[in-house]
């Protein structure tokens, strides 16, 4: 399962980060993109486009390519029997991002 959630919901702007379950494992990292807490649709765990939030489809479309990377990166490691080190999937993850 792969989400974005906000690393801290409760400040008026916050990092989006990236959660992946693989195997029983979750691998949680910053995405590297911020948006203000008012912005972000909870429950499509993307940012709102709004008139005021111009920005929205350009980190929708970031949010999109993490998403792919991770459906790769966990593609690529389904042969594994045992989940990888944290530091293992994301080298993968940012080679396919």
């Amino acid at each position: 399962m792969i989400t974005f959630l906000l690393a801290h919901p409760e400040r008026d702007t916050s990092a989006i980060n990236i959660l992946v379950s693989f195997r029983g494992k979750k691998y949680r990292r910053s995405t590297k993109e911020s948006i203000p807490a008012k912005y972000w649709n909870q429950s499509k765990r993307r940012a709102k486009a709004t008139r005021d939030f111009t920005l929205a489809a350009d980190i929708n479309e970031t949010l999109d390519k993490w998403e792919m990377a991770a459906m790769k990166t966990v593609a690529d490691l389904k042969e594994y029997h045992t989940p990888p080190s944290s530091a293992e999937f994301f080298t993968r993850l940012d080679t396919y991002f």
